[in-house]
């Protein structure tokens, strides 16, 4: 099953929410190139936090599935799935089809 642009979506509808919950400034780009987190990031923790929890609890709407995308696996990936938009759909996207699949990493 394709679950990237539906995931895309809940992503996309979770941005539109921080940017009416934060100042303008620090808008997040809706480029999927567009820095999320970090030292040029556009959001901080909280907006990051913010964001994880909306996906987080639109995935579980949408799919059954509960998933933790601020996790230690996230850390500890080579390349953080919170450094641009594009990699952080694409890491939930994993979550929700490890999820499905029965396929769960620590």
């Amino acid at each position: 099953m394709d679950y990237k642009s539906t995931i895309t979506k809940i992503v996309m509808n979770a941005v539109d929410e921080i940017h009416k919950a934060f100042p303008r400034k620090r808008s997040i780009p809706k480029d999927l190139d567009g820095v999320l987190y970090g030292k040029r990031g556009n959001i901080d923790s909280l907006g990051l936090v913010h964001l994880i929890a909306a996906v987080q609890n639109e995935v579980a709407g949408e799919y059954g599935v509960e998933i933790v995308i601020g996790s230690e696996r996230a850390i500890l990936e080579q390349i953080s799935p919170f450094s641009t938009l594009g990699r952080f759909i694409d890491f939930v996207v994993l979550l929700v089809e490890e999820q499905k699949n029965g396929n769960c990493q620590a």
